[in-house]
């Protein structure tokens, strides 16, 4: 008689032992993925993308409609309009808007672009990606009487406020948030 072989309890050509160790092999490496790729701050360092070319567009757009208008109405001079809707606008601003987004003067910038010879610039004004007064998320705009103006907004991601810190380098007063525009003194902290 020959000896009894123990049999192995496979499932579907693999043993238990084996399977659990491909899952605790794959687990790991999901871990290590998201500890360094880190998804929150790459969605935080999308949204600071999206606000510094929101603002290259805002000043592009304010500025092809200054060259273009010979009496231009900016906004009353000294007052802060936001893109935050009224409810739960922020104490530094004199001006929000439930209609952010209209080019037509009654958006969050009291500037009408419809008006622009070669066309509307923009078809619309943007607003901040979160738009939220908590943490500052939402953007601002200040003019004076010379039509100068200033537009501000407030980098969430490590990237724009410790690696690449963009408010710091922006040649604006305010090291805590990021100012573009003709006159970079106008809106406060």
């Amino acid at each position: 008689m020959s000896p009894k072989k123990r049999k192995k309890r496979r499932c579907g050509g693999f043993t238990l032992i084996e399977l659990l160790i491909v899952i605790v092999i794959i687990g790991v490496l999901a871990l290590i993925v998201v500890l360094v790729l880190n998804p929150a701050e790459m969605l935080r360092k999308g949204r600071d993308s999206q606000r510094l070319s929101d603002m290259t567009t805002i000043k592009s757009a304010i500025s092809l409609y200054l060259s273009d208008t010979t009496s231009p109405s900016m906004g009353t001079v000294g007052d802060v309009y936001c893109s935050h809707p009224v409810s739960g606008c922020p104490v530094t601003c004199n001006h929000c808007n439930d209609t952010p987004y209209n080019n037509d003067g009654t958006g969050w910038i009291p500037i009408d672009l419809t008006g622009v010879s070669s066309g509307t610039p923009i078809s619309h004004y943007p607003a901040d990606p979160t738009n939220s007064a908590t943490g500052g998320q939402y953007y601002r705009y200040q003019s004076d009487a010379n039509n100068s103006f200033e537009i501000d907004s407030v980098m969430e991601s490590d990237y724009y406020t410790t690696t690449n810190d963009v408010a710091e380098k922006d040649g604006g007063n305010n090291i805590d948030r990021y100012e573009l525009g003709t006159k970079l003194d106008l809106l406060g902290s």
